[in-house]
């Protein structure tokens, strides 16, 4: 996340995760399959009682953000420019030295101001 000085701000966000799956092995049976047929590669998936357990490969996706920012106190509100994901969002925060805290207590969604549906408490750290 980078913030200029002109009040705006730009994020480069990279969500990385893998899947897991769990199908009972009945219904791979029933389909004319089974657990070591359901991928082609080795160890993927495999028996875990009477479910088949299938860990999926990494996924990336990487996007950009750009909006405006202002500071007020101890907060600074973020808001998107962007046509798809517009929204603002207001965070505490704190700087020691050349860090920058940003105290976020609501979700992190698709977009970084997204409200989420879950509460999560973060300190994301940002350094100069």
């Amino acid at each position: 996340m980078t913030f200029n000085a002109d009040g705006t701000f730009r994020t480069a966000v990279t969500i990385a995760y893998d899947e897991t799956s769990t199908t009972p092995e009945s219904c791979i049976e029933a389909a004319g399959s089974n657990c070591a047929g359901v991928t082609s590669e080795p160890g993927a998936c495999s028996l875990s009682g009477d479910n088949c357990v299938c860990k999926g490969s990494r996924r990336v996706s990487t996007y950009t953000q750009l909006g405006t920012y202002t500071v007020s106190g101890s907060q600074v509100t973020l808001t998107l420019t962007l046509t798809i994901g517009k929204g603002t969002k207001t965070w505490d925060f704190c700087v020691q030295g050349s860090a920058l805290h940003l105290h976020i207590t609501r979700g992190f969604g698709v977009t970084l101001l997204d409200a989420g549906t879950t509460d999560i408490e973060t300190d994301l750290l940002l350094t100069r």
